[in-house]
């Protein structure tokens, strides 16, 4: 595994690849980290522990290092449950980095050291460096506010064209995929009034970066697959854009029903493979022809 990562990760000055890639491993170990979480330096609030956990995905940044995605299980409070966060390995000076973080979140409620204990938005680990995140908590992606902010959802909605003045004080938001620093998909769903757009009471939102080309290029592209038949006519639909929000980084799709893959039943599976694998079959038959997103 070293060889692979060390060849798409340039380091940053004066650090050896070697040193990354070692404490890469460890963050890697399970066995190693399952002492440093349970230590209660993980930024999920006060009166919990970390019980257990693996690693999800490992994202290569180049000179930046790499983010690890964790699921960690926590009790605390008498329930038990998971959660995501996704911590940066990072070349350099961790501390210094998570003190760099917490400033751009605005992270002061933690008193002077904004980078410790479970009452901050992150967390730094020395040993191997990681800096950790609550999750969702994301400074370049401004979409993510409407997770955080009930005031913030309103406004993106109605500036969108998906609800009247005020439809939105009451939209319940969603995390249903985060990648550090590149995007994120939230559903919002609310009780729909009759001046909303259409019969759906939610919507899936799709965030990038502020003011991103990826926006349009979405909307391009599906408007293009609706044009080449992926309209529900032959059983294979795509979800509509009801809307976008540049400013926010935000375009808003239908939220269609459905069941992953990964939720069906055994019995239901292979009739769920196959209805997969002709969707799939019919998006290559696709012809589109769209500029690429910048």
């Amino acid at each position: 595994m070293s060889q692979a990562i060390t060849a798409q990760v340039r380091p940053a000055p004066g650090m050896p690849a070697t040193d990354l890639i070692a404490r890469l491993r460890a963050a890697l170990d399970m066995d190693v980290m399952a002492g440093r979480f349970a230590a209660g330096r993980l930024p999920v609030g006060a009166g919990t522990r970390c019980v257990g956990g693996e690693v999800v995905r490992v994202f290569p940044r180049g000179p930046k290092g790499f983010v690890i995605a964790y699921a960690l299980q926590f009790e605390g409070a008498g329930r038990r449950w998971e959660e995501v966060l996704q911590a940066e390995l990072v070349p350099g000076d961790p501390e210094a980095h998570c003190r760099a973080v917490a400033d751009r979140l605005g992270d002061d409620r933690s008193g002077v050291v904004v980078c410790r204990g479970p009452s901050s938005l992150v967390a730094c680990l020395p040993d191997p460096g990681l800096v950790v995140r609550r999750p969702a908590y994301d400074e370049t992606l401004a979409g993510l506010r409407m997770l955080h902010s009930s005031g913030e959802v309103g406004p993106v909605l109605s500036a969108a064209g998906l609800v009247g003045p005020g439809s939105g004080d009451t939209v319940a938001a969603r995390l249903l995929g985060h990648r550090l620093g590149k995007r994120a998909v939230l559903r919002l769903s609310w009780h729909a009034a009759r001046e909303d757009h259409g019969p759906s009471s939610s919507v899936v939102a799709k965030l990038f970066k502020r003011r991103s080309a990826k926006v349009s290029w979405i909307g391009a592209t599906i408007g293009a697959l609706w044009r080449d038949g992926l309209d529900g006519g032959d059983d294979v639909r795509v979800p509509r854009v009801l809307g976008e929000a540049p400013e926010q980084g935000a375009i808003f799709l239908e939220d269609l029903p459905g069941t992953p893959l990964p939720a069906l039943a055994e019995a239901e599976m292979p009739s769920g493979m196959a209805s997969a694998g002709r969707g799939l079959a019919r998006l290559h038959r696709c012809l589109l022809y769209t500029s690429d997103a910048a």
